[in-house]
């Protein structure tokens, strides 16, 4: 699933937070509820009446709904209806990803990586990355990437690294687009190429890359 279908399938109600380069979304799922009234907590959420949404989906949540217990987490690192607690996003984002919820993956990834409510741990990190990067998620594949590119946990293969920059850039990911254009342009994991290079540092220029 590429960014811009991601992008329709979900409102994007809350601010962002920088990671590395890209952002951890703070969004709020929409799915059929399990028990609890989940118009009535999305309706909650966007009024504002963060303690009646919280209310709602820790309802679903506790009934094992994915969608909700990545809500619950979002709200408890937000401290939006609930106090802030790290820990216990941390906790509501595992449930959800290990039940296959791509978004939860990754910001959990992002929460082993800033020792965010969880020890910092390099393996989990990656392991959390790579789920959410094989479920498509565009800036967990760019960090895949990266990870392969420096060596961070995996052993360095920039072949591996220009596979996992190469399904990024597919999706719009400019950072993506310009290291593999390095990579083309000095054969690192591929072949040199002149016109790979050249037309995957133009995709990155086109959306304001500033070294393209």
């Amino acid at each position: 699933m590429n960014q811009k279908n991601e992008m329709d399938l979900r409102a994007k109600l809350l601010p962002w937070f920088n990671v590395r380069i890209f952002f951890l979304g703070a969004t709020i799922l929409f799915a059929t509820p399990v028990f609890g009234d989940n118009d009535i907590a999305h309706k909650a959420y966007q009024d504002g009446d963060y303690k009646t949404a919280a209310r709602e989906f820790r309802l679903l949540a506790n009934q094992g709904q994915t969608d909700a217990q990545y809500n619950l987490g979002q709200m408890y690192r937000l401290g939006q209806g609930l106090t802030q607690d790290f820990r216990e996003a941390a906790r509501w984002y595992q449930k959800a990803a290990d039940q296959g919820l791509i978004l939860a993956q990754f910001n959990l990834g992002v929460m082993y990586e800033k020792c965010l409510g969880v020890p910092k741990d390099e393996a989990e990190m990656l392991k959390r990355y790579r789920q959410a990067a094989e479920g498509g998620h565009a800036t967990a594949q760019y960090t895949i990437g990266l990870a392969y590119e420096r060596g961070e946990g995996v052993q360095r293969s920039y072949r591996e690294a220009a596979v996992w920059f190469d399904m990024a850039a597919k999706q719009g990911i400019a950072e993506a687009q310009f290291r593999l254009g390095f990579f083309y342009a000095n054969g690192m994991g591929v072949d040199y190429d002149e016109g790979m290079m050249l037309r995957l540092y133009r995709d990155a220029a086109e959306q304001g890359h500033l070294e393209a």
